[in-house]
Parts: C-alpha cells; structure tokens; sequence
C-alpha cells in the first residue's frame, strides 16, 4: 500500500464502509485498505486475527479491525517499522460472519509519501493466533497495478500474474484465467501447466487478449493435487474521455 501526496484515491459513500454521512455522492479520500472478504466464524466465539507488516519507515501508523456481519467492530492500532515484524489481536463476533480490514491509518495523519507492506493475513478460531499456515500450499494473484483496474481502450490488457509455491515440497499445477464480460459470457484466456519447486514464485505478464471496451470479470482459477480454489477481479476497458468542446 503506497501513498503520495498526489495520488491519493478518492471514492464516494456508495463504495465506502461506514462513513459519517450518507448523502449522495458525498467525496470522501479515504485510505488503502487490505480485506479477505468475509468469512465464516462462530457467533460469541473468539477470533484471532495475525498478520506481517513492514513499513517505509519507522512508526508508520496501522488500524486493523474485525467487522461482524451486524457491523460491531474490533479496532486496533499499530506501528509498523522498517523489519517485518508479526501482530496480532482478538475479536468475538456477534455473528456467523466476519470481515477483516488492515491498512494505513488515516486518522494519525502519517507524512506523505509512506509505503506499508502486508503479507500473511490469518483469521482463525480461538483466543491465541497460531504460526501462519497458507490455506494452499500454492497461492496465485493477478494484480492490474492499476486504480479501480481500469484500462484505456488500446492499452494492453496484461495484468501481474504471481504463483508462489509455499511448501517444502515440489508442487504440480494448473493455472487458468477466464474473461467474462458484463453479459456473463466466458473465455478461458489463459492456462498454464506448472512444476514448481519449493519455495519458489513464478511472476509474469499475463496477456488476457482483451481488446473491446466494457467491464469485466478476470477469473483465476488454481488445481492441484486433491485441491483447488479461484477468485475473481474486477476490471474495465474504458475510452479516453473527450472533452465537450465550448459553446
């Protein structure tokens, strides 16, 4: 999560979580957050939630929460410095469902530019975080590097394809993506067979041939050996705004 002074997005209560007011697209500059998304837990049960962080420099200021499906929310601050370094901190949801945030904290007003790593989020059972075991023992992403994934019509459609093998152990996969697009039509783009060895991280361009203007599902689906998972981005194909000529 990298800021600068004059990069910061701007989003609208539409698309934000909790803000202060509800009036119609009301601008608010509200920083980076990381979030998994929700997940299952037990209503009155307690939640440990763990994670590595790393900063650009001393001090760089965290909030963390764990939001139940009712909205009670578990808050925590901390600092991050220049050496990963693992935190933690538990919650009791009053619900099945949990969601988690982690990033910059707006509200300690950090010095512009900062930059703060996260790796190996965990939310599990209990009272106590346990070491970080990954779900799989391969994860794979596709990363734009782009705000709101968005693309001008004629530009490449190439996001960062990452696949990490985590295990001690050499790991057999499958790796494809879908496009689909706003209609729900699909198509496989992209699928690789691969050997990777352990600890060892594939990175390439992953070129989805998407050349139409419109919005999009990508795809990534992961198999391997008894296992498999996928997840999905959103991303559009925009024409370059033309502005209104005068009169």
């Amino acid at each position: 999560i990298a800021l600068e002074p004059d990069k910061l997005p701007v989003y609208y209560n539409d698309f934000t979580y909790a803000l202060r007011s509800r009036a119609s697209h009301d601008t608010t500059t509200e920083l980076p957050v990381c979030s998994i998304g929700y997940c299952p837990v037990g209503k009155g049960k307690p939640v440990a939630f763990s994670f590595s962080l790393k900063g650009s420099r001393d001090g760089v200021p965290v909030v963390a929460n764990v939001i139940d499906g009712l909205g009670k929310t578990t808050t925590r601050t901390f600092a991050a410095s220049t050496e990963w370094a693992r935190f933690s901190f538990t919650a009791t949801p009053q619900s099945n469902t949990a969601f988690v945030t982690l990033g910059i904290d707006a509200d300690a007003k950090p010095d512009l530019p900062v930059t703060l790593w996260v790796d190996a989020l965990q939310l599990e059972v209990g009272d106590k975080p346990t070491e970080h075991e990954p779900t799989f023992p391969v994860e794979a992403a596709l990363d734009t590097g782009r705000e709101g994934n968005t693309y001008l019509l004629g530009e490449e459609v190439t996001p960062d394809l990452t696949v990490c093998n985590h295990s001690g152990t050499k790991q057999e996969v499958t790796v494809a993506v879908e496009v689909e697009d706003f209609f729900g039509n699909r198509q496989k783009k992209l699928e690789r067979h691969l050997s990777l060895g352990p600890n060892k991280t594939l990175r390439e361009a992953a070129d989805l041939g998407v050349t139409e203007p419109g919005f999009y599902r990508l795809r990534l689906l992961v198999a391997g050996d008894g296992w498999q998972t996928s997840r999905a981005i959103r991303a559009a194909v925009l024409e370059a705004h033309q502005p209104c000529a005068d009169g």
